[in-house]
């Protein structure tokens, strides 16, 4: 049992810089046992609760986020680097910002200290 940390949304759902419809959002239900979806890098998580926050707080996520813990199930994969997300207002519209990300180019950078992602997770607190 590997003990891994998530940073989510006050109501528990995956944490992004964008606005998501629903269906595209996890829902961490304390007891819930999670499986990605074929093709999907995994759930990211972090080694320690310690990185966790220190993500939280360096990415300037507001205050409504929870740090909860999880047992990953299976190999877990070390990440080197993540494409760099770009952050828009909640009014615009899902066809603007696709149109914008058309027109600028991804980034390759650091992924956080201690990032670390899985296939399967149990969702503890």
């Amino acid at each position: 049992m590997a003990i891994r940390w998530k940073v989510v949304t006050e109501d528990r759902e995956s944490w992004s810089y964008f606005v998501l419809p629903k269906k595209l959002l996890t829902i961490y239900k304390k007891g819930a046992r999670l499986k990605t979806v074929d093709g999907s890098l995994g759930f990211l998580t972090f080694r320690t609760k310690k990185q966790a926050i220190e993500f939280a707080e360096t990415h300037n996520i507001s205050k409504a986020y929870k740090i909860i813990k999880l047992n990953a199930i299976g190999r877990g994969k070390r990440i080197s680097k993540v494409v760099a997300t770009y952050h828009f207002d909640c009014t615009t519209s899902l066809q603007e910002i696709m149109a914008m990300l058309r027109r600028m180019p991804l980034h390759r950078v650091n992924a956080p200290p201690g990032t670390i992602a899985y296939k399967e997770v149990e969702v503890l607190s």
